[in-house]
């Protein structure tokens, strides 16, 4: 498995340590100010151990080699690692889906499309799709398809039909190196060589406080998945706060102060420099969220669109389409939460899915649609459906 070669920033007081490239596992080794934390990561509090990897992203066997109870010496520049291969559609109703005319239909992959109705099984091995029920293919606009693949453009029950498309993604992301063959993910880290940690979620400019884009240490901008050392310290969150994170029971609030510039939020790291708050997905290892705003969503697959009351109707959105949404609210509490975002101009939801992943580790990866920011839900609604269902468990 290749490593992406890409350039990683650590920001640590006034020193920026920048490799001119990664190549495979060419590292630099940064050299900081003396302290007794040099060097140094801690990991943010957690209910389980974080988990270790190799040098491809994938787990470990042996999960017990690191005291995560005091801080852990890393070795060179954090290298982002595409990771292993998974199903494409692991996190995404298990099988390639496409939303025809208010129908959900089986995605072939290569313009053919069948009726759900008509599949019963997806095997992730050979990618594989079970028909249980005769059935015609059509295109994406649900018109009969005369031929396809070369043949007659029908199905019988009982057979099997290859998906043509891509079936498996990898999810890249920053590891530190913690020596022996161990890596350990960017997301678990809350301080590094002493100082609280940003890891950013979009490459990033860098601005000075009348919001002129500036160079910083020769770099103008700083690479996505950077792990980078803010200025001051975090503090109890304030009503000027937009950013923020909680405690792990959530009980808690904490923000680093927000500077307004032009309007937008940013975050001071140090010699007159200051970053997009929007950019930082992480503060301290901690998922961030804002109160209020709208945010860019991108669905990862066909969805449904629900209506004010968050009844499904017939009426969806594509795949990969960007939408403006808000006033996210979630239905129902406990195992059947679930997650939705109102379109921004309507009064129209779509579901991002599972709450009791939202805001977790890796919660990027597992809802049916990726965010730019984090926004916190404004309401939980219960109706009948949700109380009956929380009955019955």
């Amino acid at each position: 498995m290749k490593l992406k070669r890409i350039v990683l920033s650590i920001v640590a007081g006034t020193a920026l340590f920048v490799p001119a490239a990664l190549a495979g596992q060419n590292q630099l080794t940064p050299v900081v100010r003396a302290s007794t934390l040099k060097n140094k990561i801690t990991t943010v509090k957690s209910y389980t151990n974080p988990t270790l990897y190799n040098k491809n992203g994938k787990e470990l066997v042996s999960q017990d080699r690191i005291n995560f109870k005091k801080p852990i010496n890393f070795y060179g520049q954090p290298i982002v690692i595409q990771g292993p291969r998974v199903s494409a559609f692991i996190n995404l109703n298990g099988m390639p889906q496409a939303i025809v005319n208010g129908e959900t239909y089986a995605d072939l992959g290569d313009g053919g499309y069948v009726n759900m109705k008509s599949v019963g099984s997806y095997n992730w091995n050979n990618n594989e799709i079970g028909i249980i029920k005769n059935t015609y293919i059509y295109n994406s606009k649900g018109n009969r398809l005369s031929t396809y693949r070369g043949g007659n453009a029908y199905l019988t029950k009982g057979s099997k039909i290859k998906y043509a498309g891509k079936s498996w993604t990898t999810y890249p992301d920053s590891y530190f190196n913690l020596g022996d063959g161990t890596y350990l993910k960017s997301n678990n880290v809350n301080t590094m060589n002493g100082k609280g940690v940003l890891k950013l979620n979009a490459n990033t400019a860098i601005y000075n406080k009348n919001g002129k884009r500036i160079s910083f240490n020769g770099q103008q901008v700083f690479p996505k998945y950077s792990i980078i050392n803010y200025a001051g310290k975090r503090r109890t969150k304030t009503q000027t706060d937009d950013y923020y994170y909680t405690n792990l029971s959530g009980s808690k609030s904490y923000a680093i102060k927000n500077y307004k510039i032009k309007g937008q939020d940013y975050y001071y790291i140090g010699r007159g420099a200051y970053i997009k708050a929007m950019n930082v997905g992480r503060i301290n290892g901690n998922p961030v969220f804002r109160d209020g705003g709208a945010t860019t969503i991108v669905p990862q697959t066909d969805l449904y669109i629900y209506n004010s009351k968050l009844k499904k109707t017939k009426q969806s959105v594509k795949k990969g389409q960007k939408i403006r949404a808000l006033d996210p609210v979630v239905l129902g509490s406990g195992d059947i939460a679930q997650l939705f975002y109102r379109i921004k101009g309507t009064s129209n939801y779509v579901s991002w899915g599972d709450y009791s992943e939202y805001g977790f580790e890796d919660d990027e990866h597992v809802g049916y649609f990726n965010f730019r920011v984090r926004l916190n839900p404004v309401k939980t609604i219960e109706n009948t459906a949700t109380r009956a269902a929380e009955e019955s468990d």
